[in-house]
């Protein structure tokens, strides 16, 4: 049951421009005023990477990946 205007299909799986802008600020304030380590665990998160694939690609224990992202979230949302 797909809407369509002309060609395009309006029903389409991604995600709008506008929700892109909102997740794009989120994201920013949420790195903001965080640690270097920090960004990086949560960038490598963000583009997919498990918490065991961060962890290896850094050289850090698991647990230690775990507890940075609770951390961040932790904060900012009280």
């Amino acid at each position: 049951d797909s809407k369509f205007f002309g060609d395009k299909d309006l029903t389409g799986p991604g995600p709008s421009p506008s929700e892109v802008a909102v997740a794009d600020e989120l994201w920013g304030r949420l790195l903001k005023g965080q640690p270097d380590h920090y960004q990086r665990i949560l960038k490598l998160r963000r583009a997919g990477n498990t918490q065991r694939q961060i962890a290896d690609e850094l050289g850090l224990n698991e647990k230690t990946v775990r507890r940075a992202i609770q951390r961040v979230f932790d904060e900012q949302m009280p």
